[in-house]
């Protein structure tokens, strides 16, 4: 994503595309730091969109990016794509692709966004993650044979991501949230977060119109806009890791 972000602030258009081979500094969610292998898609488009939209337009759109991918990956032949909250996409209870949005703001007016989309293809990541109930990542080509090329995934993400983001601009999150919701892999699970300097367990209960995470904890119903979670439930699949998005 680096690099995206020093395309777009030397001027590069709305739509342009970056893909890599690999990454040697890749990042994730609360700065987390990947190294990625050849053999699955890191990519990063550049948005900027209209004035008008900047007040809540970004808060909506990792929703709108994980519709996408989801949609993306079906079709290429990755059946019941699960979405969890808040950048995760799951198959079969293992991660196979992540996504992550990084805006960049002068004063009170946005210059662009950068949305890093990791896929895993052909290659398995290694889990940083030693719980002992943490799931194996998935990939495209334990279901898909033979394995699309990278190029011809691409093209299907975005061709996907353009026709959401599209409507999104028009329509907002009237369509988004029940379409998320649809897919939400934590809904009914018992998870822990790290949210406002504490620590609340309660269970998963989709996500509101606003995009936040919505927990039934015991002293009541806790809208989470940005945490740390993990799965505590010992009889539920915990802490899946897999493809980071692109550097």
């Amino acid at each position: 994503m680096t690099e995206a972000h020093q395309a777009a602030e030397g001027g590069a258009s709305h739509g342009t595309i970056i893909v890599a081979d690999r990454q040697s500094q890749g990042r994730g969610q609360h700065g987390r730091c990947w190294n990625s292998p050849d053999g699955n898609l890191y990519t990063s488009i550049i948005l900027r969109p209209p004035p008008r939209s900047h007040t809540t337009f970004p808060q909506g759109l990792p929703l709108v990016a994980g519709i996408a991918i989801a949609q993306a990956l079906e079709k290429i032949g990755v059946s019941a794509i699960q979405l969890k909250w808040p950048n995760d996409l799951i198959s079969r209870h293992g991660k196979i692709a992540g996504l992550l949005i990084e805006s960049r703001w002068l004063a009170s007016e946005l210059q662009h966004l950068v949305l890093g989309i990791g896929v895993n293809v052909s290659v398995r990541p290694v889990l940083t993650d030693q719980n002992p109930m943490a799931r194996e990542p998935r990939l495209i080509a334990d279901v898909v044979t033979p394995v699309p090329n990278l190029i011809a995934i691409c093209r299907e993400l975005y061709m996907n991501f353009e026709a959401c983001y599209l409507n999104y601009l028009t329509c907002g999150l009237l369509h988004v949230v029940d379409q998320w919701n649809s897919r939400d892999y934590l809904s009914g699970k018992t998870i822990r977060i790290w949210h406002s300097g504490s620590v609340i367990e309660g269970v998963a209960n989709g996500i509101t119109t606003e995009g936040w995470l919505r927990v039934r904890a015991s002293t009541g119903v806790v809208l989470v806009q940005e945490a740390t979670l993990e799965l505590i439930d010992p009889t539920q699949h915990v802490k899946e890791d897999g493809a980071p998005p692109q550097r």
